[in-house]
């Protein structure tokens, strides 16, 4: 399971968000919406490029992490 912040860990408003749980997200009326595959949409305390990024390296993380099992699988 990957989960990231959608800011400093150490701020009040920081919320954690499993990658695989999420449908889509958009920004709508200056906001940024987190859709979750169970139909829940959350607003989240972030800015759409906070939001993408984290996606990128979540999903970067995530693409490492399957290329080393399938290596020491292979082995």
């Amino acid at each position: 399971m990957i989960f990231f912040p959608t800011s400093s860990p150490r701020a009040d408003k920081c919320a954690w968000v499993s990658l695989k749980g999420i449908s889509k997200y958009y920004s709508e009326k200056n906001k940024i919406f987190i859709e979750f595959k169970d139909k829940r949409k959350v607003a989240m305390p972030a800015s759409y490029g906070v939001i993408d990024n984290q996606i990128l390296r979540a999903t970067r993380l995530e693409s490492v992490l399957r290329e080393r099992k399938k290596i020491m699988n292979f082995k």
